[in-house]
Parts: structure tokens; C-alpha cells; sequence
């Protein structure tokens, strides 16, 4: 089990430096010979920009943002209006 948790947690961090390198070189562009990151600045607004990214992604959605929520309660309305409709017309 220990051996899959750290498996996984590599695959994590060769993911975020992934990231952070794609970030560098967005805002440095430019690289060392053997792919490091030269610039120390530009290095460490991409790791800061990628963990915050991170924290965006791992914060759940807000129950009413949902776009199936949202159709259903619509859906839920036209169902109600159409009973009530139905029931009027039936008198």
C-alpha cells in the first residue's frame, strides 16, 4: 500500500513540475541548456502560480453552480407550472 502512495505522490510532483516548467517558460521563455530554469524570479512566480491553480482545482463547486442542478430546478419548474396548469383547465 505504502508503495502505491508513493508512486502516486511522484506522479504528482513530476505533474506540478510539468507545470511550473510550462509556466516559466510562458513568462521567462527562455532555458538553461540541459532544460533547468535559469531566471530564480520567474521560477518561483510559476511555483507560486501553479500552487495556487492547484488549490483553485481541489476547492469543490458551489452546490448552485452546477450546470445539472440548475437544469433540473428549471426542469422541476416547468413541471410544477404545467400540473398547476393542467389542474386549472380541468375544473
Amino acid at each position: 500500500m505504502n508503495f502505491i502512495k508513493q508512486f502516486l505522490e511522484k506522479k504528482r510532483e513530476r505533474n506540478i513540475e510539468q507545470k511550473v516548467l510550462r509556466r516559466y517558460q510562458e513568462l521567462a521563455g527562455a532555458l538553461g541548456s540541459n532544460g533547468e530554469m535559469i531566471n530564480r524570479d520567474k521560477e518561483s512566480r510559476a511555483r507560486a502560480w501553479v500552487k495556487e491553480q492547484e488549490k483553485l482545482q481541489l476547492q469543490p463547486e458551489p452546490f448552485w453552480n452546477s450546470r445539472t442542478i440548475q437544469a433540473a430546478f428549471i426542469g422541476g419548474g416547468f413541471v410544477i407550472l404545467a400540473t398547476l396548469i393542467t389542474l386549472y383547465l380541468s375544473k
